[in-house]
């Protein structure tokens, strides 16, 4: 039997491990389903050294070699892990998309029923708490405070319409200087609004949303201003969700440098205490547990990880691809397929074993260990 390709052996062991990590029978026993897992490892295994069971070992390598053959196991182990951080440094970089949710703080110049009122500029206090997907050291690609809105043709909004161009207008919100100081603004991105019954407009905030990873800051605050006053707007955002029509859109780019310090602590990537979005979880495998101590010398278990959990919507995608098909699984309500959580990026993994002609060898396992998941 000739020896599968690595992507192959990947597939085998992530279809099979899959059939129980999701729960499709969850009334399969503990015991069975950690039988399964073994076993889909050892086929595995066995699978890429092109061999149909285990050697025989008739004798074994004297102290000598082994202490020997084990040095070098722990050199190429080291080689590896050098290897992988520099390709991980030199490779193209993962982009994210996130959407931060948007509260409102404050509203300032919403009497509408008064003239004087329609004369101020209404504004809006907008706030972002921080959310795991801001942390130090990322790079944000883009940050765009969108809004979409279809108004009712009303005489007020003709009135608008008439007037001179419209714009909106957002505002960093400064700290004042001096405990009796006030707070200043500073612009940060203005556009013209639609003349049309249906007002779009995306504001840039990058630099703000940049500065913020770089600081412990646990909440950001803008205004956001329509100039002149736009009443058919301020009205529905004070008086509904927000989220149908207002957010706050952040596209990052991940630091290698960052992403190998995260990958090593185990804390970006990992599981935590009942998350249930998509996470890599912890699959440790013993070949003592196996029964393969005997021919498989080093290492005597490992860390090979699986992906897990669900994929609401926009978290971790992996491309524009799956935020398009995690769209159309929402439109459609469910009609079309969702996303899954799948591995995204894989470690190589070396062994030290007995061939079958019952000497010690390396064989390094490309893709065995899990680094990061994503939703695709």
């Amino acid at each position: 039997m000739p020896p599968l390709s690595a992507p192959i052996l990947r597939y085998a062991v992530t279809c099979l491990l899959l059939l129980f990590a999701t729960g499709v029978d969850l009334r399969m026993h503990n015991n069975h389903r950690k039988w399964l897992q073994i076993e889909a490892i050892k086929r595995g295994i066995l699978n890429y050294l092109g061999l149909e069971q285990p050697p025989v070992i008739r004798k074994s390598a004297s102290r000598e070699e082994e202490e020997r053959m084990y040095q070098h196991f722990l050199q190429r182990e080291s080689e590896q892990h050098n290897t992988s951080s520099e390709q991980s440094h030199s490779t193209a970089s993962v982009r994210s998309v996130h959407v931060l949710p948007v509260e409102i703080e404050t509203a300032r110049g919403n009497g509408l029923n008064s003239q004087e009122a329609i004369d101020l500029a209404p504004s809006l206090t907008l706030c972002f708490p921080r959310t795991k997907a801001i942390y130090p050291g990322l790079k944000v690609v883009r940050a765009e405070l969108k809004f979409y809105k279809g108004l009712l043709i009303t005489e007020r909004l003709g009135r608008v319409n008439s007037g001179s161009a419209r714009h909106a207008n957002v505002y960093e919100i400064l700290e004042p200087t001096s405990q009796d100081g006030e707070h200043s603004y500073r612009l940060l991105d203005s556009k013209p609004l639609d003349s049309r019954s249906i007002i779009t407009f995306s504001l840039n905030i990058r630099p703000l949303i940049q500065r913020w990873t770089g600081n412990a800051e646990q909440h950001i605050r803008v205004e956001l201003e329509f100039h002149p006053p736009h009443p058919d707007i301020l009205v529905p955002i004070l008086t509904s969700d927000t989220s149908n029509y207002l957010r706050l859109e952040v596209e990052t780019e991940q630091v290698q440098s960052i992403t190998r310090e995260r990958r090593a602590t185990n804390s970006a990537e990992d599981c935590q205490r009942r998350q249930r979005s998509c996470c890599r979880k912890t699959l440790q495998v013993s070949f003592k547990e196996i029964g393969w101590s005997d021919w498989i010398r080093a290492p005597e278990s490992y860390n090979m990880y699986n992906c897990g959990g669900s994929c609401p919507a926009n978290y971790k995608p992996a491309n524009m691809h799956a935020m398009i098909k995690s769209a159309m699984h929402q439109l459609s309500g469910g009609a079309s397929p969702g996303l899954c959580c799948i591995p995204a990026a894989y470690e190589p993994m070396t062994l030290l074993h007995y061939s079958t002609e019952g000497k010690l060898t390396l064989t390094a396992f490309e893709g065995m260990i899990v680094t990061n998941c994503h939703c695709s």
